[in-house]
């Protein structure tokens, strides 16, 4: 700013300042009791999070009426969760906290081995720390989360509670995607009823295979249309190699990442 500002010329930039805010939506204040609170953007969960977040809470008010020795009569879902997730209530002991999990585990079908696996014990309770605060404002302090993940992996393991295991990945070879794209351009089908079809294949298997994508960032879903590749996502690009050749080549704009809360923020990858 320059030192020869003088005072009028100082409230005329402010209010000129404060003109454009406003106009752009800003109101001095108005959310001051939403910004004085701490870590507020973590109670922001949507699709699949926020599903086994709410599936998490249903088992732990399950878990608390069975233990509860006067239920009374009549009781429905509004009831268990102003009775045991209404915001400010005691916050669990790490004890609870143990005996919780083991009573989830003891109840759950493992999809991999025969019990639950620590992994999907620790995701389980992961999920239920953060709705747990998402309703009552409770936080879970860090020390307890970490003693809690360290028994889940050790300790419920030598007991038999929960099982180490994980799901077999079966990853595409480049032997697997030559035999693959070879089958396309070398035999007829009856879902090829387009030559196009066969360069549009072949160019999303690349895509795949050079980028390890996930299947919604190039394919739209029901749960958001929105997501997919789209035409302005892929540009042709000229290079000249080291001998002098040209090469034609392409670079995709990857909007569909894990973690990226915008899709106007891309990584750019050239193939």
């Amino acid at each position: 700013m320059p030192k020869n500002t003088t005072q009028v010329g100082l409230l005329q930039r402010a209010a000129e300042l404060l003109r454009q805010s406003q106009l752009n939506g800003y109101t001095a204040g108005a959310h001051a009791e939403k910004d004085a609170t701490r870590g507020l953007y973590k109670t922001i969960y949507k699709g699949n999070t926020r599903a086994l977040q709410e599936a998490s809470l249903e088992c732990y008010q399950l878990w608390r009426l069975g233990q509860d020795s006067c239920p009374g009569d009549a009781v429905t879902e509004n009831d268990l969760a102003a009775r045991y997730l209404y915001h400010g209530c005691e916050n669990l002991s790490l004890a609870e906290l143990k005996d919780f999990l083991r009573y989830k585990a003891s109840i759950a079908k493992g999809r991999i081995t025969d019990k639950m696996t620590t992994d999907s014990l620790n995701t389980f309770a992961e999920a239920f720390f953060a709705g747990f605060q998402r309703y009552t404002g409770n936080i879970v302090s860090e020390e307890d989360r970490s003693e809690v993940y360290n028994w889940v992996r050790s300790l419920l393991v030598q007991e038999g509670v929960v099982q180490v295991g994980k799901m077999i990945k079966y990853n595409c070879t480049d032997k697997d995607v030559y035999h693959l794209l070879s089958t396309v351009w070398t035999n007829d089908h009856v879902n090829i009823f387009d030559e196009r079809s066969r360069i549009q294949f072949t160019f999303i298997i690349q895509l795949f295979a050079s980028t390890g994508a996930r299947i919604g960032a190039f394919f739209p879903n029901d749960k958001n249309e929105t997501k997919g590749l789209r035409w302005k996502d892929v540009q042709v690009v000229l290079l000249r190699r080291p001998d002098g050749q040209q090469l034609w080549t392409f670079k995709l704009d990857q909007r569909f990442v894990k973690n990226n809360k915008h899709p106007d923020t891309i990584t750019q990858v050239s193939v």
